[in-house]
């Protein structure tokens, strides 16, 4: 009897489409690492579009890049058919050219999906430390010059300020927030 399952992808083939990308621009991907990782694979775009082909051994957290410019976009290459969209900008700041990557969409990859998700919770809670970080700017100032002179009964003081009791509470609500998305995962 004959099985009519599919076999596992052996190879990948990602082609790409990014509004406003670079003429001749080499396209890259990039193993993320602690180590200077060398490119995977390289390609010149034509018209925004590009194609990478090669095969994974294991699925990888790679980065999307542009040659000779900082940044890029992440996500993980696995074997199969993979079609990765977006927009890029092109930004000189002194010596330095950077490439911010905005809209981006991976289809076909189930892990990138799982780990966008993952990642959206740190992005979650990073947005909501920045903007009480923001918001209690000037008790968080006082705090760590009496925490830098060793000022005890500053600190004491500071306590028991309104301030403090607005900075903690929202801080409590926000992480009991954020700890439901993470269960969840």
């Amino acid at each position: 009897m004959l099985s009519c399952q599919s076999q596992p992808a052996t190879s990948y083939t990602i082609t790409g489409n990014l509004e406003g990308l670079p003429e001749g621009a080499r396209v890259q991907l990039v193993p993320i690492s602690h180590d200077d990782e060398k490119p995977l694979v390289d390609t010149v775009a034509v018209h925004g579009k590009f194609t990478f082909k090669g095969s994974a051994k294991e699925p990888l957290l790679v980065g999307l890049s542009i040659n000779d410019m900082y940044g890029r976009y992440a996500f993980m290459l696995e074997n199969g058919k993979l079609m990765i969209t977006g927009k890029v900008t092109v930004n000189k700041q002194g010596d330095n050219t950077f490439a911010q990557f905005a809209d981006m969409k991976v289809v076909g990859s189930p892990l990138t999906t799982e780990y966008l998700k993952k990642i959206n919770v740190r992005e979650q809670m990073d947005s909501i430390y920045k903007a009480n970080a923001e918001k209690f700017k000037d008790i968080n100032e006082a705090l760590t010059a009496a925490r830098g002179a060793k000022d005890k009964a500053k600190l004491d003081s500071l306590a028991t300020t309104e301030a403090i009791k607005r900075m903690v509470k929202p801080t409590r609500s926000s992480l009991q927030r954020s700890t439901v998305p993470i269960r969840k995962l």
